[in-house]
């Protein structure tokens, strides 16, 4: 919630810039570092080498090497394509292929609904 109220405060050309995914609870942005907006308590997500088709919170490390949880979690979701976001306190696993520009309408929408 915080953070859509915080994207909600940028302007619509910066946001038509960043890409994302939002469930009930949830919202998943993509975007350059400079553009993502800081806000507390939101985990922020990125690539290791090692896994480049998931995205992991930049303060998780995973008991197992990163390639090893990556293809665990690609082949459970049969995912074929994009990147995968993954939050592991509660377990989530997020489909970015369906990513989308953030749109203040749909944004706003989502504030309404959540």
């Amino acid at each position: 919630m915080r953070l859509a109220r915080r994207l909600r405060r940028l302007d619509d050309e910066t946001l038509l810039q960043l890409h994302g995914v939002a469930g009930k609870q949830l919202i998943v942005l993509q975007g350059e570092p400079s553009l993502l907006p800081w806000v507390d308590g939101v985990q922020y997500l990125g690539i290791d080498a090692r896994a480049p088709g998931v995205l992991f919170p930049t303060q998780y490390r995973p008991n197992l090497p990163p390639e090893l949880l990556a293809g665990a979690i690609i082949a459970k979701t049969k995912a074929t394509a994009g990147l995968i976001a993954l939050l592991p306190n509660p377990l989530l696993v997020i489909p970015m292929e369906r990513a989308r520009p953030v749109s203040r309408s749909a944004l706003l929408r989502w504030l309404e609904t959540a």
